[in-house]
């Protein structure tokens, strides 16, 4: 039961020995978004800015929360040595809109994060209050010169974390989503999500390059003198 007496049948034979446990409702989103793309002056790679946005939805904190960002298998592989991901721009990974200080909610990002060999953007501690949300941003460098990889490139980031779901004071339950293309508050993938589920795609990332010949004049030479091997 829930009150001030604990259960104890010998002290106390009105009590019966049940706790009542609550269950709290929860969800969870993840969301990806395109905001830009380029030539990277200094390589001449191909550069991809993405933002991903993760947000509580329940009524339970989130904790131990993860953002998988595998890129060099999401952004397409023709083999191990072979991958149109070449790199994460050195210093572009930020948190581009913190949670509100509410005193729980905490985002740490990972300086580790490489998109290859450790492809977690946050770190362990990160968590977030009911209804908090955060924004972490970074820029992937492409290489377009790799043969037999599909175009568009889709790609999803992978959200998962502990919720305290019972109040128990231990978060066990684990909740996993995966990114919805934008931040148009939509997601799927799991029994706590509530959208589409779509991909991040660039659908034409690279310009088509069109080569056109043209006859711009014609010469015409006349023999003046007789001789023709002097076109005069």
């Amino acid at each position: 039961d829930i009150d001030s007496v604990p259960n104890n049948r010998a002290a106390h034979p009105d009590e019966d020995d049940t706790d009542e446990v609550a269950f709290y409702p929860l969800g969870f989103r993840v969301e990806k978004n395109l905001v830009g793309a380029g030539i990277d002056e200094i390589t001449d790679l191909q550069q991809l800015d993405f933002q991903i946005r993760v947000q509580n939805l329940g009524l339970a904190p989130l904790e131990a929360l993860a953002l998988d960002e595998d890129l060099a298998t999401l952004l397409g592989q023709a083999s191990a040595q072979q991958t149109a991901f070449e790199a994460i721009v050195p210093g572009s990974l930020s948190l581009v809109t913190a949670p509100v200080n509410d005193g729980i909610s905490q985002i740490d990002l990972n300086p580790g994060f490489d998109g290859r060999d450790d492809t977690n953007i946050l770190l362990s501690g990160s968590r977030l209050n009911p209804g908090a949300f955060a924004v972490v941003g970074f820029s992937a460098l492409v290489n377009t010169d790799v043969p037999f990889l599909a175009s568009p490139y889709l790609n999803q980031a992978i959200g998962s974390g502990l919720a305290d779901h019972d109040d128990s004071g231990i978060a066990t339950l684990p909740l996993v989503d995966v990114s919805d293309n934008n931040f148009d508050n939509d997601s799927t993938n799991g029994p706590f999500d509530d959208g589409d589920g779509d991909p991040t795609n660039y659908p034409t990332p690279f310009p088509a390059i069109q080569l056109e010949k043209r006859l711009v004049s014609v010469g015409y030479h006349y023999d003046t003198n007789g001789d023709t091997s002097d076109n005069e």
